[in-house]
């Protein structure tokens, strides 16, 4: 899932217009930035596998230090204390960065541990289901989403287009 983060990026910023952009947006995809920084660090791994589609071409043998459960909450956590200075902003950043967690659930294939290094892990497969059709389902979830988001904006008057 990538458009759809940023879809629920642009439903948090219409619904909470005031709160500004960055945190939120840059919310959205934190935990992928982390775990791009972790993968060349060596922290997490990650497995050439052509067959693994529809997304990335690889599997996601190891992301516990940026997508497990814990790891999610401690990111997002420390991504609301980055704007503590206005605790508007920092709880709206902090349940942006958590969404990623929550948005990744349904399509990841098993592999969000509850934490580093756990036998348990969570995800629903829709990727493995689905195939190609994960992205329509990708699509149609951030289609709804942007509507949502358009919707509140034209109601205040702001014009998008």
């Amino acid at each position: 899932m990538y458009v759809g983060h940023f879809a629920i990026g642009m439903a948090l910023k219409a619904r909470y217009p005031d709160v500004p952009t960055p945190p939120i947006l840059l919310g959205v995809v934190f935990l992928d930035i982390l775990a791009g920084i972790f993968i060349v660090l060596g922290w997490n791994q990650v497995t050439p596998n052509l067959q693994a589609l529809p997304y990335l071409y690889f599997d996601l043998t190891f992301i516990d230090w940026d997508h497990s459960l814990l790891a999610a909450i401690f990111w997002s956590i420390i991504w609301a204390v980055c704007f503590i200075k206005h605790k508007r902003v920092a709880i709206i950043a902090g349940i942006a960065s958590f969404s990623h967690f929550l948005a990744d659930w349904p399509m990841h294939n098993n592999d969000l541990a509850l934490f580093p290094h756990s036998d348990y892990h969570l995800g629903m497969g829709l990727w493995n289901q689905f195939g190609i059709g994960s992205w329509v389902l990708e699509g149609i979830f951030s289609t709804v989403l942007l509507i949502y988001a358009f919707s509140l904006f034209r109601k205040r008057g702001i014009d998008l287009t």
